[in-house]
């Protein structure tokens, strides 16, 4: 018989929802090691705007957030993909009508989403980054900071553990709509804007003063 040579490699499509954008990236991997990135797919959705002012997705989202992931769908079968995984943030988190998108979208496309919270994972990601640097916080705190256009988070990590975690709806959008238009041109806008971040440290800085970061 013919010897049919298994596939060394697996291809693995990741989709975001995020705030601002909806992408997807194909990516054919062998280990974490050897990852080869075939395809990139970005579309500019204004998906936290809706969410943060109204906090519902309109429904007229919902159906282009279904239809652009219907494209996805298409591509991924192209590429033969074989493992998905879609994940959604800040904007989808807080929407009240964050089931009904979810439920359209399994619908429609077959796709489950999971929406995430900051914490745990990215700083999974974020200490195997910081370790292949050298450096591993045994001996001092951490303060690990995530800044994305729906929030600002805070994690303080000591001896491995979260000891604090803070997240502020401070984003690019939220701050665009705590100023108008004019304000936003005006020379004290800069000004404004540290005094506004500054007002939301303060309880950080209050709860971190007596840890140890380096």
């Amino acid at each position: 018989g013919l010897f049919v040579k298994k596939k060394s490699y697996t291809t693995f499509a990741a989709i975001h929802l995020g705030s601002e954008m909806i992408s997807m990236q194909i990516v054919e991997y062998r280990n974490m090691n050897k990852v080869k990135v075939i395809e990139q797919c970005n579309h500019r959705v204004k998906l936290g705007e809706e969410t943060f002012k109204n906090k519902i997705i309109p429904f007229s989202m919902v159906s282009e957030i279904c239809e652009l992931l219907q494209g996805y769908k298409r591509l991924m079968s192209e590429y033969g993909v074989e493992e998905c995984s879609v994940q959604a943030t800040t904007a989808v988190r807080e929407a009240l009508n964050q089931v009904f998108l979810l439920d359209q979208i399994y619908i429609k496309t077959g796709l489950k989403v999971k929406v995430v919270d900051m914490p745990q994972e990215k700083y999974t990601a974020i200490r195997q980054t910081l370790r292949s640097e050298g450096i591993n916080g045994k001996d001092y705190g951490m303060l690990l900071m995530d800044i994305s256009s729906g929030g600002l988070g805070i994690t303080f990590v000591d001896d491995e553990k979260i000891k604090y975690q803070q997240n502020f709806h401070v984003g690019i959008i939220r701050i665009k709509e705590s100023f108008n238009r004019n304000q936003r041109n005006g020379m004290q806008f800069n000004l404004a804007l540290t005094e506004f971040l500054a007002s939301t440290m303060g309880p950080v800085r209050e709860a971190l003063k007596d840890a140890n970061i380096r």
